[in-house]
């Protein structure tokens, strides 16, 4: 299985192959205790009354086959090559993992906590861009998703990196029902996505008394974690940098995957998680510790998430800004995402992404976006029936191969199948309409004359 992995950013994306591999890889043996205890979380947990629950082997398996815990096949169709799912991976910076991990429990818990808060908040706000599809009805911006979250420790290289797994599996639901999941939404969102979730994970640590800042790259960062000691806790991102000195990527391949190639040719088997508290000497331990801490409290107050005046607010920013930078017409969920990532601390006045979570929806009812909606058939047939009366024909291939000339062919004859059904339901196509406009000016000036 060929994985995209951004490198400069800290959200990643692969599709799993399996819903019995997945539900085998989270609950194998050796994981510790606390990486097993994966929690569901999004709207379509919560439909499913699931949502905070701990995760179960038996039922991660069952969502991931499209069924629910009881066992009922969510989706209208049951195809036999249906994709389980998709598992979005969050991590932060390698000094929040080191200070998470290798600093004593009472400090990595909180920091922990933090993360995985962080993580949890930011699967609420990119439903407000997933999109749900399926054959019948085309595809459409908005939907609730299932996802297992999954907290894991160590690298396959045994050095700490604290990482979620977001498990989603590829169920939508809203009002009209459950739909598959396209992963699209959030992948054409994943920058700004992952804008918000590192100011986000900053803000919460912040809140925690440590001393977090947002670096050059926009990482959430703890600094008094020693820049040598990062380094050399990095094993697997040494190891990438090698193979790709050793084998440069090609001009045909953009430098991400090519990166996301080389790790999955050179990672090893993933080991028993190690007991990171080893890791540090004493005295360096308790110097960062030292260096992470903040004497006064940095920022206060609680997280945010439960005033409705405050998500208006947010609602009203996110919406003016859109407003004051693109046409009405133009607006859609990405475009709102997007400005909630643009403002600034001091803009969103530090609410954090519980907020922005719920003031999205606000703001797309003030802006309006033109969110593509699923296409009826009767449209689809519409408009491909107009393309055929008017004559824009793909033109025949000439060249390339016997596969892409039969898939050209295929599209040809679906388009002319799709124009004679048109031509049988009476759909006014092209042609006709302008036939008619022409009628209608005649007739205007044949009364001009009289």
């Amino acid at each position: 299985m060929r994985i995209v992995r951004i490198l400069p950013w800290m959200i990643t994306f692969r599709a799993i192959p399996t819903a019995a591999t997945a539900a085998e890889y989270f609950d194998a043996a050796l994981l510790n205790d606390e990486e097993r205890a994966g929690v569901w979380v999004g709207a379509g947990a919560a439909n499913l009354n699931l949502d905070g629950a701990t995760v179960g082997r038996a039922d991660l398996e069952r969502i991931l086959s499209g069924r629910s815990p009881s066992g009922r096949f969510l989706p209208e169709r049951n195809r036999a090559d249906r994709r389980c799912g998709y598992d979005f991976a969050a991590s932060p910076d390698k000094s929040v993992s080191v200070a998470a991990l290798c600093l004593g429990e009472e400090i990595g818990r909180i920091i922990r906590d933090a993360f995985k808060a962080a993580t949890k908040a930011i699967v609420a706000v990119a439903e407000s861009v997933s999109r749900r599809s399926d054959m019948a009805h085309g595809w459409a911006t908005g939907g609730g998703v299932i996802t297992a979250a999954f907290t894991h420790h160590a690298s396959r290289w045994g050095d700490p990196h604290l990482h979620t797994h977001l498990v989603t599996a590829n169920l939508t639901s809203n009002d009209a029902g459950w739909r598959n999941f396209d992963p699209r939404g959030w992948l054409i969102a994943r920058k700004d996505l992952d804008r918000l979730f590192q100011k986000d994970l900053a803000r919460r640590l912040r809140r925690a008394r440590f001393l977090a800042a947002i670096d050059g790259r926009g990482y959430a960062t703890l600094p008094g974690v020693p820049d040598d000691l990062r380094k050399r806790l990095s094993q697997g991102n040494k190891a990438i940098r090698d193979a790709i000195a050793k084998h440069p990527c090609p001009a045909r391949i953009r430098p991400d995957i090519w990166a996301g190639i080389m790790n999955d040719r050179i990672r090893p088997e993933k080991p028993p998680t190690p007991d990171f508290d080893r890791t540090l000497a004493e005295e360096v331990a308790q110097a960062i510790r030292n260096a992470v801490k903040a004497a006064p409290a940095a920022e206060g107050g609680d997280d945010g998430g439960n005033d409705d005046g405050e998500a208006e607010t947010v609602a009203d920013l996110i919406a003016r800004r859109v407003r004051d930078t693109m046409p009405a017409a133009s607006v859609r969920a990405t475009d709102l995402l997007a400005a909630a990532a643009d403002l600034d601390d001091e803009g969103m006045g530090g609410h954090d992404l519980n907020t922005i979570a719920r003031a999205l929806p606000i703001a797309a009812g003030m802006s309006r976006p033109t969110v593509t909606p699923a296409r009826p058939v009767a449209v689809r047939i519409a408009q491909a029936g107009r393309i055929a009366a008017n004559g824009k024909k793909r033109a025949k291939p000439t060249g390339g191969s016997g596969a892409a000339k039969r898939k050209v062919a295929q599209g040809v004859a679906a388009r002319k199948a799709i124009a004679d059904a048109a031509k049988k339901a009476a759909i006014p196509t092209g042609a006709r309409i302008k036939q008619a406009a022409a009628k209608r000016r005649n007739d205007a000036a044949k009364k001009g004359k009289k």
